[in-house]
């Protein structure tokens, strides 16, 4: 799991999650191939997240199948994602 800078911090709040809704978003989609959409929808839902940004986040599911290289981040006001390698790179620039 990642460190959280304070502008992050923020975004994520002002999005209306908590860091731990976010980062339990982000480890479900990451790493839960087992359950259904319909069994994360519910979960997600179980811990507190909205139904809008647990169906957002869901939408984004195929995604991290594709590729495991990329983790949950908000672009714009919205759940999108990201590769780790272009975070890391804007985190620390050569």
């Amino acid at each position: 799991m990642r460190a959280h800078t304070k502008e992050f911090v923020n975004s994520i709040e002002n999005y209306g999650l908590t860091i731990a809704e976010f980062d339990l978003l982000d480890d479900q989609l990451s790493n839960n191939d087992s359950c259904s959409d319909e069994e994360l929808m519910s979960y997600f839902v179980e811990n507190g997240i909205p139904v809008h940004i647990a169906r957002e986040a869901l939408d984004l599911r195929s995604e991290f199948f594709a590729n495991c290289l990329i983790e949950l981040t908000i672009d714009n006001g919205k759940l999108s994602t990201e590769e780790i390698r272009v975070r890391l790179e804007r985190q620390y620039p050569h």
